[in-house]
């Protein structure tokens, strides 16, 4: 074997190892038996592979190969993505996280593989968050392998943190594999932060990332009693960062194309999980009251239909237009109305849901109706007007200025 090739023999050594992990983790669940101690130093010799690959082929002695690193990257999804998906059998992960991260890594691959077509290629940019979110789930692993009782009562809260965290940078790190990639194609996308993502459009994507923990404390209730209390928490904490960013934007004058359409898809991917969510936890009732009523569920039915469909416009308009707005644009005061009256929908209905059967339950359940009818028969259909006229009206000083 050639001298350059034993750093990808080392990547090489990382699937098949993770293959011997996963069918002992298989056979374990399949027994019902513990996992054995020697698991944990395989898995402690694969992440050492991880870095000492690196080292080698950065070493004058023995070099690398052109497709070395592709090959380090595929060999890290492949042994990651297999070993926690035996660890979601064993029931060790959460199969929720996992269908997220694998996800992202099919995603953030077919992007690679489309943007190698047009000769971009984005490694260099895009390596250290990668790198964080590898890191993360060598960790999460890690820490699976190892006997619950090591861990004592703290080992699920750990688990449920690190995997929320992998999770995290598999999203924020994916995301800007996109953002980066469009903007080679198109410099305009990040033309207000030299073609870097920039720190408004780290906010928005962390925003992203936060939101997407919400649906599992909902559905799982980790923390226990306290589990809606801490979803409205990370609720409004996301909510909070959206000021953030538009504050950021100016004070840095960070302008991108990139930010304006981030805020309102980032508010969009934070309603809907939560949203599906709390439809499934309350039995598609969403506790309205008088729900039983064929008058009430209609209105409840239209409010919601006609949220979708706005949403749903946007997206198609977003994906078939926005990228010929040079400097894209903005979302208006009536879009962030709308957000408000989500998030007051979305956070009265958690704490309705905490305190149903009491009084202030009653009112909380009520609270969330109005502001459902709000968002869905006034917001829904006043923004999407707005928008309309808003994007008419930019189009045609782009064409009076291409004219004169």
């Amino acid at each position: 074997m050639k001298k350059e090739y034993f750093a990808n023999g080392l990547s090489g050594l990382r699937p098949v190892l993770a293959v011997v992990i996963f069918c002992v983790v298989v056979r374990a669940r399949a027994g019902d038996a513990p996992l054995p101690l020697w698991l944990i130093l395989i898995w402690g010799f694969v992440a050492l592979t991880d870095w000492l690959d690196g080292v080698v082929a950065r070493s004058e002695r023995f070099g690398r190969t052109a497709n070395g690193g592709t090959i380090d990257e595929i060999c890290d999804k492949a042994a990651v993505n297999l070993v926690i998906l035996a660890l979601c059998c064993y029931s060790r992960i959460s199969w929720y996280f996992f269908a997220i991260m694998l996800a992202r890594d099919i995603f953030a691959t077919i992007v690679r593989m489309r943007a190698r077509k047009f000769g971009i290629t984005v490694a260099n940019e895009a390596k250290m968050p990668g790198k964080w979110k590898t890191g993360l789930q060598f960790l999460l692993v890690l820490v699976a392998l190892c006997p619950a009782a090591w861990l004592g009562g703290a080992d699920a809260m750990v688990i449920f943190f690190l995997s929320a965290l992998a999770m995290g940078m598999s999203l924020v790190s994916g995301m800007q594999i996109l953002l980066l990639t469009m903007n080679a194609r198109d410099p305009s996308w990040l033309d207000g932060t030299g073609g870097k993502i920039g720190v408004p459009n780290w906010w928005s994507l962390g925003r992203m990332a936060l939101a997407a923990v919400i649906p599992y404390i909902i559905a799982t209730s980790p923390f226990g009693e306290v589990s809606y209390t801490a979803a409205v928490i990370v609720l409004a904490v996301a909510i909070a960062t959206d000021a953030v960013d538009g504050h950021l934007a100016r004070e840095l004058k960070q302008f991108t194309k990139a930010g304006k359409a981030l805020d309102p898809l980032s508010d969009k991917i934070i309603f809907y999980p939560v949203a599906i969510a709390l439809f499934i936890a309350t039995g598609g009732t969403f506790l309205v009251p008088g729900v039983e009523t064929t008058a009430v569920r209609l209105v409840m039915w239209l409010s919601i239909i006609l949220t979708v469909v706005r949403d749903l416009s946007f997206i198609v308009w977003f994906a078939l237009e926005y990228k010929k707005l040079p400097g894209g644009i903005a979302s208006s005061l009536w879009d962030k109305a709308r957000m408000v009256t989500m998030c007051v929908w979305l956070s009265a209905m958690v704490l309705a849901i905490c305190t149903q059967g009491l009084m202030i339950g009653d009112a909380l359940a009520w609270i969330a109706f109005i502001s459902l009818i709000v968002t869905g028969m006034t917001l829904s259909i006043a923004s999407g007007a707005v928008a309309i006229v808003r994007v008419q009206q930019l189009k045609a000083t782009l064409g009076k200025g291409v004219s004169e």
